[in-house]
């Protein structure tokens, strides 16, 4: 019993239950982006990427930086699903503080967008891009209900210039 209950032990139960559910969402985020390659997490939370072109057994890492960033945000929103399934409790604003502004081309920010508007429309989130680039802009000027505001700095504080 004394080893059953151990820190770690409890831990490990937790995430093996936990690992098939995120590897499942996950990989549904991959294919509406539609890559071609799927990921799995081990019970240590390390990633492989497996797939066509040679990825088996793939790294996170050894890809493309927009593949690995892509990766990053679909990860982050299976985590915001198990959060939801197992507390009842939804997290419904993401943000993204320049997580579009480096290591991701255009067709990537356009895929990241098409799963993120599908999260809005399934969960009714709230999606916060802070961006430098101009292509955001762009992409988010059809989404509905999408408030775009253009945000200044003076004497080290944020303000509100302009809602696009």
């Amino acid at each position: 019993m004394k080893e059953t209950l151990k820190d770690k032990n409890i831990k490990s139960y937790i995430i093996n239950i936990i690992i098939p559910y995120l590897n499942q969402r996950v990989n549904e985020y991959l294919s509406i982006i539609g890559f071609d390659f799927y990921v799995e997490f081990d019970d240590w939370l390390n990633v492989q990427i497996f797939g066509p072109g040679g990825r088996a057994g793939c790294k996170l890492g050894s890809m493309s930086g927009g593949e690995d960033k892509s990766i990053d945000i679909v990860t982050k929103l299976a985590l915001m699903d198990i959060s939801q399934m197992k507390s009842k409790i939804y997290p419904d604003i993401l943000i993204l503080d320049e997580m579009l502004d480096t290591s991701i081309d255009t067709w990537g920010i356009e895929k990241i967008m098409q799963v993120l508007q599908h999260k809005q429309k399934k969960d009714g989130l709230k999606v916060f891009i802070i961006s430098h680039r101009k292509e955001i802009n762009e992409l988010t000027s059809d989404i509905e209900n999408s408030n775009i505001y253009k945000i200044g700095k003076k004497n080290n504080f944020s303000y509100i210039i302009t809602e696009v």
